[in-house]
């Protein structure tokens, strides 16, 4: 019971913060102002440097503009990807194991 709760969490959290690069297309495909998704889009492409992603990549493959990181391999967009899936999978186990430590009232 607790492994399927961890795995729609896990799937749920996962789809979220990966949200910014699914919807971006289709922001642009609809004409709408993308103000506020450029700055999530970039958000979503310079924390997990912060923390070290780009110690996995050759840097000379990446080109960093005004806003971080313009263009990469596919290889470093699949560790961004991957990063924030293991951002994820660390709260969906938090959550299960601070709700789980909580005593159940049910009246």
């Amino acid at each position: 019971m607790t492994f399927n709760v961890f795995i729609k969490r896990l799937l749920i959290l996962a789809v979220v913060l990966n949200l910014p690069p699914i919807i971006t297309p289709l922001i642009l495909l609809i004409g709408l102002e993308p103000t506020l998704l450029i700055m999530s889009l970039g958000v979503w492409v310079n924390v997990p440097q912060l923390f070290g992603v780009q110690l996995i990549v050759d840097t000379t493959q990446l080109s960093y503009g005004s806003f971080g990181l313009n263009e990469a391999p596919s290889i470093v967009w699949f560790a961004i990807t991957l990063f924030w899936t293991a951002c994820a999978a660390i709260c969906s186990a938090l959550s299960l194991i601070i709700f789980k430590a909580k005593p159940s009232t049910q009246m």
